[in-house]
């Protein structure tokens, strides 16, 4: 192996060789070594997925979901073997969709995005059809997540020291509440999904759960690494809309949309300013590469514009529309240095 032994990699590929009854060649790391996860090429070079969840029941949730779904031809891996908080996946072939994303022309794009979402209403449809919808864990639905995701915009305006917005509370808490939960990915982040040969294929199901359909389009739509494409994103709403709307009237599901998913950046835009913290911006093809969340000034500038295009499109959310406008320029710098130190490591790697 091509890791010391006492590395968590090392390990997975000991409990890997356990429950196949094969033997490990290689170990491969593409989300760095760190991870509880790691590609493993076995002695007849078949390419595998181990994977250590921190929690048992992630684990018991994912292979149960996966297994079912695996079965009745969703796109998603096949689990090979699991022991516990262990579990072994089939490889899936391709680059992931947000590096297919990056740097793609517009058309290529849409047509990503447009199979992203295509994908996604696979995986709804078979797992509602399979009784996910009742089985698996509700995600979301209680008042105090809810009001939690409400008050961000007044937990990031004591931070940067802005004038928080008068927001509807009430109105907002009706909108964000699920009457009728269905089975969502959740975390359907372009990250989690592979471009196959045979279309975009899903990832990473130990947070799976009954939401709103709608909420995993805007896990896609409004991520960091999606580009911010206004008429492409428009033709996408009006060809998905209506099936990922699960019983809303389009209109009140573009309501839903615009505001969910202000708020739901508002939760991408706290994570990468987290993992900032008083350091430097991150380099974009490291945090592309490696699954990192995308601590980059062009991300956290995307997302902020992005946010306030989504509220201005809810009566009631004007005031959120020019404060993250604000927010925007509140978003550190890159010096000069950084960036030029960037682009040389760019240089050395092309």
């Amino acid at each position: 192996m091509s890791v010391t032994k006492k590395s968590p990699h090392a390990k997975l590929a000991r409990l890997a060789e356990g429950v196949l009854g094969r033997s490990v060649a290689r170990i491969e790391k593409p989300g760095g070594s760190r991870r509880q996860s790691c590609r493993l090429v076995l002695d007849d070079d078949e390419r595998v997925i181990a994977t250590r969840r921190d929690e048992l029941s992630q684990a018991v949730l994912e292979v149960r979901v996966l297994k079912l779904l695996a079965d009745n031809d969703a796109p998603v891996p096949s689990v090979l073997a699991s022991r516990g908080d262990f579990l072994v996946q089939s490889h899936l072939d391709g680059p992931r969709l947000s590096q297919a994303l990056d740097g793609a022309g517009p058309a290529t794009v849409e047509r990503l995005l447009d199979d992203g979402l295509a994908s996604l209403t696979r995986l709804h449809q078979t797992g509602s059809a399979l009784g996910l919808d009742e089985s698996v864990p509700r995600r979301g639905h209680k008042r105090g997540w809810i009001e939690g995701l409400i008050e961000r915009p007044a937990v990031f305006s004591r931070v940067f020291d802005l004038e928080p917005p008068d927001l509807p509370h009430e109105d907002l808490i009706r909108l964000f509440s699920v009457e009728r939960p269905r089975f969502v990915k959740w975390d359907a982040r372009p990250a989690n999904a592979i471009l196959t040969e045979g279309g975009v294929a899903w990832f990473d199901f130990e947070d799976c759960g009954a939401r709103r359909r709608l909420d995993d389009l805007i896990w896609l739509l409004a991520d960091e690494f999606t580009p911010d494409l206004i008429d492409v994103e428009a033709r996408l709403l009006e060809k998905h809309l209506p099936v990922f709307a699960d019983g809303l009237a389009v209109e009140e599901a573009h309501r839903y949309v615009h505001a969910y998913g202000a708020f739901h950046i508002l939760v991408r835009l706290g994570l990468i300013l987290k993992r900032k913290g008083d350091g430097s911006w991150w380099a974009h093809d490291y945090c592309l590469e490696r699954d990192k969340a995308g601590v980059t000034r062009a991300c956290a500038m995307r997302l902020c514009l992005r946010a306030a295009r989504w509220s201005s499109e809810v009566v009631e959310l004007q005031p959120l529309a020019r404060w993250f406008v604000a927010l925007a320029e509140r978003i550190p710098p890159e010096d000069a240095a950084e960036a030029a130190a960037k682009l040389r490591l760019r240089r050395l790697d092309a």
